[in-house]
């Protein structure tokens, strides 16, 4: 993952550091010297073998977290030495500090893998699918509702409200959820625009865009992510663009960028975007309640429209 980080490093990095863009607030508790930032830094300027420790740690970072230092070097093929100066590397006194915060990390925020939905077949075989699939939801949205993700709502509902357009963008295991939001919003509004593709083409919509919009991404799964989410909120941040991140895990490297991140939790026994659908369902009520009149008008036009023209009954 820190590989695949290195692109954006050198593309978008640069101008943020600089003084360009928009001072990530980190709402979610992580910032630009987070494990996982630092992580990344190691996997591109450390020497090979640390290198070698750091990609282990970004992509398996739920086991360190329970691990020995020998047990780590033996993964890694490093010596015990290694991971110790790497640990020193990363700016940390202790192989314990550094596993402190994955301990904190794993006690708000747990990953669901995408390739968790082959895993889920060969759950219990026999067993009946819908009730343990319903409970499996039920529970990760229930784990979600953290106070710092009541508290990010309501400045994510802020900015939303605020903004001049939404441009959201969500890729491969994510792209369900960006489209239904922007199906959502617009039966309210008129100012949600949702990325097909990524690419250059991604930036013939973000040119656009300025201090009084709002990027709005969805980044779900690991340890693999999209690299076109992540290089749309390097680029909001580097222009002064305000962004919102989804995401179920603070390894994705978007979150460095992010002005405000919202974490959601994960299932357990299989791969779902249900509690990001619960989510982003929250987010379209909470902005139809503060623009009622104006999302009532648009909602009564659409009906009359659509009966109107054969498109509904």
């Amino acid at each position: 993952m820190g590989r695949n980080s290195k692109k954006i490093k050198e593309e978008e990095m640069s101008g943020a550091a600089n003084g360009g863009g928009v001072v990530s607030e980190n709402y979610g508790g992580v910032n630009d010297d987070s494990v996982f930032a630092r992580l990344r830094r190691g996997v591109e300027e450390f020497t090979s073998m640390q290198q070698v420790v750091c990609s282990y740690i970004l992509e398996n970072y739920q086991r360190v977290a329970f691990m020995t230092v020998e047990e780590l070097a033996g993964l890694c093929g490093a010596s015990p030495a290694t991971v110790v100066r790497t640990v020193k590397a990363l700016d940390y006194a202790s192989f314990h500090e550094m596993q402190e915060e994955f301990e904190k990390l794993l006690m708000s925020t747990q990953v669901s893998l995408w390739w968790e939905l082959e895993r889920s077949w060969e759950e219990d075989g026999d067993e009946f699918p819908l009730p343990w699939v319903a409970k499996d939801n039920v529970d990760a949205i229930q784990d979600s509702l953290t106070p710092q993700l009541v508290d990010n709502f309501r400045k994510a509902s802020d900015m939303l409200a605020g903004a001049r357009r939404i441009f959201i963008v969500g890729m491969r295991s994510s792209k369900a959820a960006a489209l239904f939001f922007q199906s959502m919003l617009n039966q309210l509004f008129s100012n949600a625009v949702v990325a097909l593709e990524g690419g250059e083409t991604l930036y013939d919509y973000m040119v656009d865009l300025g201090p009084k919009d709002v990027l709005f991404c969805i980044s779900l799964g690991g340890p693999h992510y999209a690299k076109t989410t992540a290089s749309a909120v390097a680029f909001a941040s580097r222009h002064g663009i305000p962004s919102i991140l989804i995401t179920n895990s603070p390894t994705t490297p978007a979150v460095e960028f992010a002005s405000l991140t919202l974490y959601i939790a994960s299932t357990q026994r299989h791969y779902s975007i249900v509690p990001c659908l619960t989510l982003l369902e929250a987010l379209v009520v909470s902005l139809g309640q503060r623009n009622r009149g104006k999302a009532q008008e648009k909602l009564r036009k659409l009906e009359e429209i659509l009966v109107k023209e054969s498109v509904t009954y």
